[in-house]
């Protein structure tokens, strides 16, 4: 349905608003160490997000599958037990900072996947977009997004991200002091 997509993209768009003008923020007024906590935060939540996305690839696979319900069912239930012990693995890669503890610690399905999915499915495309572009480029080519009908819409954020750097290299770009090894495991 592409007018998730309007509300998702728009939900983008002030996320990654959000994010410039707290870092510009921070640069004015606050010190090394605040921007630094700031933007360890902002790549931990590119890393879960990445690996959310990574998850429902591997999930898609399975369910491609000409297996019969049982077998996708089994595969299911491996690929969310992968997806728990890859967490651990970007945890410990953080330091341990449980920012998503609770969340891993919710029942794990794909509607929650879904939840997280559809609320950060723009966003690394739009950041890239506002680095590539520039903050008054970036408001203009948003005002023309406010015009277009939903298809359209769409059609042109399909375009951004095709333009913009692939899901693998969001991840590897976003996944931060974890060995290359694990990143590997979890693009599998």
């Amino acid at each position: 349905d592409w007018s998730s997509d309007v509300c998702s993209s728009d939900l983008a768009f002030a996320t990654v608003i959000e994010e410039y003008g707290t870092e510009r923020w921070l640069r004015a007024h606050g010190n090394s160490s605040d921007i630094d906590r700031y933007r360890q935060r902002l790549r931990r939540g590119s890393d879960f997000s990445a690996l959310i996305a990574a998850q429902q690839a591997r999930l898609r696979e399975i369910y491609a599958r000409p297996a019969d319900a049982e077998e996708k069912r089994a595969a299911k239930r491996a690929a969310f037990d992968a997806l728990l012990a890859y967490y651990a693995e970007l945890k410990s890669c953080w330091g341990g900072n449980a920012d998503y503890d609770a969340w891993f610690a919710q029942p794990l399905n794909n509607a929650a996947l879904a939840a997280v999915a559809t609320y950060m499915r723009w966003v690394p495309i739009l950041r890239s977009r506002l680095d590539a572009r520039g903050l008054d480029e970036f408001y203009a080519d948003a005002a023309g997004l406010s015009d277009l009908g939903n298809d359209e819409r769409a059609a042109q954020l399909g375009d951004w991200a095709a333009a913009s750097i692939s899901a693998s290299e969001i991840w590897s770009a976003t996944l931060s002091g974890c060995p290359s090894d694990t990143l590997s495991e979890v693009n599998k």
